[in-house]
């Protein structure tokens, strides 16, 4: 390895037009790919390809025609607002976007076809459609003293106050079989919940809040069309609200997935601006005030700039994409790969400040320190790379980013280290330190982010800080290398306190790991109004706006009906779970054909008899209700089961593409939704609701395929950790293996990984006592710090075997510099993502922040001393060999 580094470092220097040329033609494909990148809030993109919960999603969307929903929820805005106006409001809204090609279907109220195909469908065929348990009671009322019973009972209710018998006798229903039989049939196509349907329009109980449903005819995920979709919605609401006398005062707001979609699509650009702009800034400050030399900065930033783009030009050509997951990649990079800078340009002081030329020295570097620093970016990529052991798409792409975007970094700090050292070292200024009023102003602007940062973070904050003011600052390094190396028992002293205060932690009850977050609530994105408002929309109407949505397959239209039937009534026994489905309109054809069965066993003549002789002895006229004996006779002589594919009527044209699909020639499937009433933000909620409503499912048919956003995530809660853990398990073998390679021995391996292990400890202690709680982003801080948190052990052994017989003091001097700043820059720029809105994506820069000043604390309260007593021990440890 120090070879090939060195023929590097011979080309860069000899070939500067060459490096240059190269640069930019890397730069300018980077370019190019990354105008392919859009940036996707599609949960589907972070996970794993096998995913049955992903299948099912996709299946649903292939088959049916609902992909998404738009919910326009109008809240009144004082007492006097009248519902006149809401209701104009919500008809011109509707107007105007149902025949929009972006829409497939607005729902907002009980609309007059929909009315027209339910009374028909009960005139007709009303007894066909009557529930096993209810049928013994239908046909008890055909019997001639219940005949007898009930228009005795309408004679005495006709001679109390109001009309309405006579009405609805004079309908055509003198067995009141509407009343008692018929209502649950009608009331198919309406809302479940708390819902006032007085005035046929979807109110609140109250009247407080409408509510009205637009189905697009493109997912949510489809950004183009989420856009076009919100700003029809947002023009036809002002439109309607300008029109209407009061419109004003109803309030609208646009919720469900696409408003999300879009909300996150945009949280996403904005994380990913703030995040760089959050790393570079401080990062080159840091790397100014540590080094004080313009050659730092300037080596810094393009080598920095270089990898980042080329990062960029990876995600567009491999991905096309940027997601919650991966958008915080830019700022992880630059925090680490600044390490390199660091580390390079330190050891080339050292060599200059020795009196080698600016061409030995360089050259040093790269024979010297570069293969160290080598191999602690390959154990630091390969804890990223680790997380391919994962399943999750959204991992894999995290970890090849940041993990190839470091390999990136380190390429680009090797090829430009040489042409900029012989372009500007031979320069005044590259060869002296900065003058120290700028060096005061530095202190001042890095004092001002830090406070911003303690705004945001506050423990992580301050700690950071005084690391920052302790380690950064030639006083700090003083009194704590004097402190590590001149009284060694007492920086073993602390370090066993601090394993004590961590094993206090981890074994307080309850005795454990860190707790993992069980509300998602607490991962969103911050500002998140659109969660607030659906929490009062849940609350004015009793129905939560994420249904579980489940799947059956048949070979055949009647035997997809049989099993849609039995997995609705399943779901439907569930307390708190508003079902819907094909059958909720029509019922199966072997409820139909018993049915029929059954009405078969009825003598129609004599029914009608009876009711003919009721009447008259009630003091009807029987000639009035001539219309309702042929009604009643008709649907008593019904014989022939109703398939869905056979009813062509426009209401239920709609209904039918929603619930069933029949392609020609392949299996027929059956849609159920099931709503749950409870809000499934709580792990422990949404695992026991999904669970039930899975089994339910599943005792209806064993075939069901259960899907949803709350099955997504509970599947991610129940396959991260096992995932987590693979790639934990494969960074610390992957890191053992390398660090073994490079020393050629195993005890200065277990040296080097000694300080990562008390590190390790010292992190979870840290996070019990902050009361730190995992999530599906942060818990990746496992595996990563089993790379990251090694490199300083690496650095400082690797030194010592190079230094043969000379000074652990030595040793620890010459890489100080080093080894804190590229510690501290790392944080500096994991603490970049606290400035990120999305909460997951926050947690992830605390955890890894806590985590590397751990490790760094662990560090250098641990091996400066063990390396002091192997001095005085007399350890003579071999001599390195070239590649490792």
């Amino acid at each position: 390895m120090p070879r090939l580094l060195l023929a590097l470092q011979k080309w860069a220097w000899n070939h500067p037009r060459a490096v240059l040329a190269l640069l930019a033609v890397l730069c300018g494909a980077a370019g190019l790919a990354s105008r392919r990148l859009t940036f996707s809030s599609d949960i589907v993109n972070i996970l794993p390809k096998s995913s049955p919960a992903v299948d099912a999603v996709q299946e649903v969307m292939a088959n049916f025609s609902f992909t998404g929903q738009l919910f326009i929820y109008l809240e009144k805005k004082s007492p006097d607002t009248t519902d006149e106006a809401a209701m104009q409001v919500a008809d011109g809204i509707a107007r105007r976007m149902k025949d929009a090609p972006e829409v497939t279907a607005v729902d907002w109220k009980i609309t007059v076809e929909s009315e027209i195909f339910l009374a028909k469908m009960v005139t007709e065929r009303g007894p066909l459609f009557i529930p096993d348990d209810r049928m013994p009671e239908f046909l008890r009322r055909m019997e001639s003293e219940e005949i007898r019973k009930v228009v005795r009972k309408n004679r005495r209710r006709l001679a109390g106050p109001g009309v309405g018998v006579a009405d609805a006798l004079a309908g055509g229903d003198p067995l009141d079989l509407t009343r008692d039989f018929y209502l649950p049939l009608l009331a198919a196509g309406k809302p479940q919940g708390k819902f006032d349907l007085s005035s046929g329009y979807y109110f609140s109980e109250g009247r407080r809040s409408l509510i009205m449903t637009v189905e697009g005819a493109e997912p949510p995920h489809d950004v183009d069309f989420a856009k076009n979709l919100i700003a029809l919605a947002e023009r036809s609401i002002a439109e309607a609200q300008a029109e209407v006398p009061g419109g004003n005062q109803w309030g609208a707001s646009l919720l469900g997935g696409y408003p999300i979609a879009l909300f996150a699509e945009r949280s996403i650009k904005n994380d990913m601006g703030v995040t760089i702009l959050g790393s570079l800034p401080p990062l080159m400050v840091m790397l100014l005030i540590s080094l004080r030399r313009w050659l730092s900065l300037l080596v810094g930033f393009v080598a920095l700039s270089l990898g980042i783009v080329w990062t960029f030009g990876l995600a567009g050509a491999a991905y096309g994409h940027l997601t919650g997951v991966t958008v915080g990649f830019a700022g992880l990079i630059a925090g680490m790969g600044i390490d390199f800078t660091i580390h390079f340009l330190n050891r080339y002081r050292v060599e200059r400040e020795s009196g080698l030329e600016p061409e030995a020295a360089c050259a040093a570097v790269y024979s010297g320190g570069a293969p160290s620093v080598f191999v602690a970016m390959i154990t630091s990529a390969a804890s990223f790379m680790c997380l391919w052991v994962s399943e999750f798409a959204g991992l894999r792409e995290f970890a090849t980013l940041v993990g190839v975007g470091l390999f990136f970094v380190f390429a680009a700090t090797a090829l430009v280290f040489p042409v900029i050292v012989r372009a500007f070292a031979t320069k005044s200024w590259a060869e002296k330190d900065i003058p120290a009023w700028f060096h005061v102003l530095l202190w001042v602007g890095f004092a001002v982010f830090m406070a911003v940062e303690v705004k945001h973070v506050t423990g992580l904050g301050l700690a950071t800080a005084a690391a920052c003011l302790l380690l950064m600052t030639a006083r700090g390094q003083r009194v704590v290398t004097q402190f590590v190396l001149g009284k060694p028992r007492f920086a073993m002293a602390f370090a066993i306190a601090g394993t004590g205060v961590a094993l206090f932690a981890l074994l307080r009850p309850p005795a454990g790991m860190p707790e993992r977050e069980t509300d998602v609530k607490n991962l969103r994105t911050e500002g998140d109004v659109i969660l607030k408002v659906q929490e009062r929309m849940r609350a004015d109407f009793g129905s939560g706006l994420d249904p579980l949505f489940v799947v059956v397959r048949a070979a055949t239209e009647d035997e997809a009906l049989e099993k849609a039937d039995a997995v609705t009534r399943s779901i439907a026994a569930l307390p708190d779970v508003a079902v819907q489905g094909i059958t909720t309109f029509v019922p199966p054809p072997s409820l139909q054909r018993r049915r029929a069965a059954e009405l078969a066993k009825v003598d129609i003549d004599r029914v009608l008899r009876d009711l003919d002789s009721a009447l008259d002895a009630e003091g009807f006229d029987p000639a009035a209700f001539d219309a309702a004996r042929a009604t009643l006779r008709a649907a008593l002589s019904v014989r022939d089961p109703v398939l869905p594919s056979r009813l062509d009527d426009p209401f239920f044209r709609s209904i039918r593409t929603r619930f069933l699909a029949s392609p020609p020639g392949g299996l027929v499937r059956a849609l159920i939704w099931a709503t749950p009433r409870d809000p499934l933000h709580v792990r422990d909620v949404r695992q026991r609701v999904v669970n039930s409503i899975g089994m339910a499912a599943k005792r209806g048919d064993a075939g069901a395929l259960v899907s949803g956003f709350n099955v997504i995530v509970k599947e991610i809660d129940e396959r991260i950790g096992p995932d987590i853990a693979k790639a934990t398990l494969t960074a610390a073998a992957l890191t053992i293996v390398l660090a073994g390679i490079l020393f050629g021995s195993l005890r200065w391996t277990l040296l080097a990984l000694f300080p990562a292990m008390v590190g390790t400890l010292w992190m979870l202690g840290v996070f019990r006592l902050m009361d730190l709680k995992m999530n599906y982003i942060n818990l990746i801080v496992y595996p990563l710090m089993m790379g990251m948190g090694t490199d300083n052990g690496l650095y400082l052994v690797y030194r010592f075997r190079e230094l043969k017989r000379a000074s652990a003091e030595v040793t620890v001097t010459t890489l100080w510099r080093g080894i804190t700043m590229t510690a501290l820059t790392t944080i500096v720029g994991f603490e970049s993502l606290a400035f990120a809105s999305n909460m997951a994506m926050r947690s992830l820069g605390v955890t890894h922040s806590v985590g590397m000043l751990s490790y760094l604390c662990a560090t250098l309260l641990v091996l400066p001393p063990i390396l002091k007593w192997l001095e005085a021990k007399g350890a003579t440890p071999p001599e390195v060999q070239p590649g490792g």
